[in-house]
């Protein structure tokens, strides 16, 4: 699993994403990261998601930034 550096916090890539989903997950992480953008909150209460692109989510755990498709993203929200 590779990391990605955003100020001072570091996403998770799940896969490898095509590049321009990177850029664009890391454009809307910084954004997220500086302040400028809000997440939806699951109803669960666990997690919050940035949606990249139809198939691609940033999840944001507590501190933790993890960039997945909605495959991987739906086994990670199941196992909690």
């Amino acid at each position: 699993m590779k990391k990605v550096n955003i100020g001072n916090r570091s996403m998770k890539l799940h896969g490898k994403p095509q590049a321009k989903i990177l850029q664009k997950a890391i454009a809307m992480a910084t954004d997220y990261v500086e302040g400028r953008t809000t997440p939806r909150k699951l109803s669960n209460g666990l997690f919050a998601v940035l949606e990249v692109s139809r198939t691609d989510r940033i999840v944001i755990d507590g501190e933790d930034l993890h960039l997945m498709t909605h495959e991987k993203y739906n086994l990670f929200v199941n196992q909690r």
